[in-house]
C-alpha cells in the first residue's frame, strides 16, 4: 500500500502520508481506514502529506471532481480539520490544488501548504 497512517496522539493529530504513483482505489482505503480512525478516537485533525505523491499526468476534472465531492460520502466526521502538505510533482500538485478547490466549495475545511509546521499550526488552530 503507498500510504501510511500514524497517531499523534498529543496533538489529536492523524497523519496520513502518500507516496509514489497510487490508484483512485488505494486513495479510497487510505480515506476509509483514516475516517475509521476519526470516529474510534473522535480526532477532527487530519494532515494528509502529499509530498511523494506521483503521477504521470494530470487527472480528468470528472475524476477530480468525484474524489473531491466524495469527502461527503466517505465517512469522515463533520468538521474535520483536513490539512494537505502539497506534492512536489507538478502534474499531481495541479491535481490535489483541484480538488481542495472543490472541496471548499462543498464547505470543507481543507487547506494546502508547502509547509509542514504552518499545517500543523493551522490544523491547532
Amino acid at each position: 500500500m503507498p500510504y501510511k497512517l500514524t497517531i499523534d496522539d498529543a496533538n489529536a493529530i492523524i497523519l496520513v502520508r502518500v507516496y509514489g504513483a497510487t490508484t483512485h482505489e488505494e486513495h479510497q482505503a487510505a480515506r476509509k481506514e483514516t475516517a475509521q480512525i476519526c470516529r474510534n478516537k473522535e480526532y477532527r485533525r487530519l494532515l494528509v502529506d502529499l509530498r511523494d505523491l506521483e503521477t504521470e499526468h494530470v487527472v480528468s476534472t470528472k475524476t477530480c471532481f468525484e474524489f473531491a465531492m466524495s469527502y461527503q460520502q466517505s465517512g469522515l466526521p463533520d468538521g474535520l480539520r483536513i490539512a494537505h502538505l502539497m506534492p512536489h510533482s507538478p502534474s499531481a500538485h495541479e491535481n490535489v490544488d483541484f480538488i481542495t478547490t472543490i472541496a471548499k466549495h462543498r464547505s470543507a475545511l481543507i487547506q494546502n501548504f508547502d509547509d509542514l509546521d504552518e499545517a500543523k499550526k493551522w490544523l491547532l488552530e
